[in-house]
């Protein structure tokens, strides 16, 4: 998707092809679908394409309206993409998974951090009023977050047998998580940042010289007869290789998020130096999957979260480079025009 943004904002002048626009639904079609996170990221880079269509239609002496409309803008069609496919995500996932009896994610994997939070103000006995405590001890009993509370993953709770996951859809949820952050304001902050450390800290030992992703799931993902076990599954090496397990193997290292996550700070402090601001519109993807990160991760750290950001390191050399080489463009252009 960020290949196919730098396309539309960079390369090609001409009216965009069908070619692309098949290219661009297959990008939205994984992004929406392959992780809870991407409906956000899609619908935000949707409105931005929106915004930003209808200001060039004004710019060039064209009603926004009659823009939008008639479909001139080269910005429109894509937003539309987006769209329909969040749109599409929402009613597969909802109304037909429930038709056909597929159960779906309960609100556990996007409420990770405030789940959280609520559990260390209880861990810590923080300040409480008494309507908030009796709402989170039906929650979850406050003597098991005490036995179960881990401060960097929200696994031990929202998988416990005694949490009430129901609550979370209450009217009342966010009325009270508002109540406890009042009170404990530093508590919740503490709680974030445990949970989130790995994705934007750069001294953390266990981030930096971390080899594991795959092995740091279910054991039924590495263990066999774990697998059968728990999903009738029997596993086979249908290919008779190692080739497969060689090129993508359970433990291995790789760039940390972290510090991927301050490179593409640099990125955006060159590009907002240079003044290429579509430039900044193409990073638009990597930085809803860090924001996603950074306020909805069950986990303090698991690099396969923000695997599309290490795949895209050499696009973002290739601008680095390529906002350098604007830049002295610019800036020998300017020197020539005052001695000239």
């Amino acid at each position: 998707m960020t290949l196919q943004l730098y396309d539309l904002l960079f390369l090609s002048r001409s009216p965009i092809s069908n070619r692309w626009v098949l290219l661009l639904s297959v990008a939205t079609f994984f992004v929406a679908f392959w992780r809870n996170n991407g409906i956000y990221i899609l619908v935000v880079i949707a409105l931005v394409l929106l915004i930003v269509g209808v200001a060039k239609a004004a710019n060039n002496g064209s009603s926004s309206a009659d823009a939008i409309r008639n479909g001139r803008s080269r910005y429109f069609v894509p937003a539309v993409v987006l769209v329909a496919f969040s749109v599409a995500q929402v009613v597969i996932t909802g109304p037909l998974y429930d038709s056909l009896g597929i159960g779906s994610d309960s609100k556990t994997e996007s409420y990770g951090i405030p789940i959280n939070q609520i559990a260390r103000v209880v861990a810590l006995d923080g300040e409480m009023s008494d309507a908030d405590r009796a709402f989170f001890e039906a929650l979850i009993p406050t003597a098991r977050v005490r036995e179960v509370y881990s401060p960097t993953c929200v696994d031990s709770i929202k998988y416990d047998a005694q949490f009430n996951y129901e609550l979370l859809g209450h009217e009342d949820f966010w009325l009270h998580w508002l109540s406890l952050f009042l009170r404990n304001p530093r508590v919740y902050f503490e709680a974030w940042e445990l949970q989130t450390c790995g994705f934007w800290t750069v001294n953390v030992p266990q981030v930096m010289a971390c080899t594991s992703n795959v092995s740091w799931g279910p054991i039924w993902n590495l263990d066999g007869a774990a697998l059968y076990e728990r999903c009738g599954i029997e596993a086979a090496n249908l290919f008779n290789s190692d080739i497969a397990q060689q090129l993508f193997p359970y433990r291995a290292w790789s760039v940390p998020i972290g510090v991927i996550s301050w490179a593409l700070l640099f990125l955006c402090a060159c590009i907002v130096c240079n003044r290429s601001w579509r430039t900044l519109l193409v990073l638009l993807p990597s930085a809803g999957l860090l924001a996603t990160l950074l306020v909805a991760s069950p986990i303090w750290y698991w690099p396969r979260y923000g695997m599309p950001l290490q795949l895209l390191i050499p696009f973002y050399l290739f601008l680095l480079v390529n906002t350098r080489l604007s830049y002295t463009t610019f800036h020998d252009a300017i020197v020539a025009s005052k001695t000239s």
